[in-house]
Formats: structure tokens, sequence, C-alpha cells
């Protein structure tokens, strides 16, 4: 699985967590896993996974925080994790996202959603 550069998932019945492991292809450009039964939190660092272009994991049940790694990857240009049950302040980015990106995590704040409150 090496060479294995997308990995579309979208809308199955997959539950359970996201495997660590998917941060180790590091010939992956694509992640797309929403729709699912998601849940747990977003592996901290896709830490070979530095091709990472596109990352969906909209409309499961994902909870944490948002890891700061994952919007700073050099490649990423799309990232949606919109309708999960999220929480904390979103890290700073380099890319240009909407708030569509992040909406439907009624406990996510900071930009480009409302302010945190401190």
């Amino acid at each position: 699985m090496g060479s294995l550069s997308r990995l579309i998932l979208s809308h199955n019945p997959l539950g359970g967590k996201i495997p660590e492991s998917l941060g180790k292809l590091g010939n992956l450009f694509a992640l797309e896993l929403q729709g699912n039964g998601l849940s747990g939190e977003i592996p901290k660092e896709p830490t070979e996974a530095k091709n990472l272009g596109i990352v969906k994991l909209s409309e499961n049940g994902l909870s944490g925080e948002i890891p700061e790694g994952i919007l700073n990857l050099e490649n990423l240009k799309e990232f949606d994790v919109s309708r999960n049950e999220l929480s904390g302040k979103i890290p700073r980015y380099k890319i240009k996202l909407s708030a569509s990106s992040f909406a439907g995590n009624p406990g996510l704040c900071g930009d480009p959603l409302a302010p945190c409150n401190n």
C-alpha cells in the first residue's frame, strides 16, 4: 500500500477510528472519508503523508481538536471537517479556507468561525 495515492471511501457504513497507519502512507494525496460513521479523534500527525493535498472528513462523528499539523501540510489544497463533533480553537493554517469547511461543529471556534471566548 506504499504507492497508494488516493483513498476514497466516502458514504460507506465505516465505523471506528481513523487508523494512525494512514499517516505512514508517503504517497497519499487524497484522503476522502466523508459520510461514514467514524468516531474518535483525527490522528495527531500525518507523519509521513507529506503529499496530502485533499482531506475530506465531513459528516462523521469525529471529536476532539483539529491537529495543527494537518492544516499546515505543504501540499494541502482542500480540507473539510464539517458536520462532526469537533471542539476547541481552529489551529492557524496557510491556505484559504471558508467557514463551510468547519461548519456543523458547535464546539469549534476561531477564524474563520466566531472568535473563541477566553
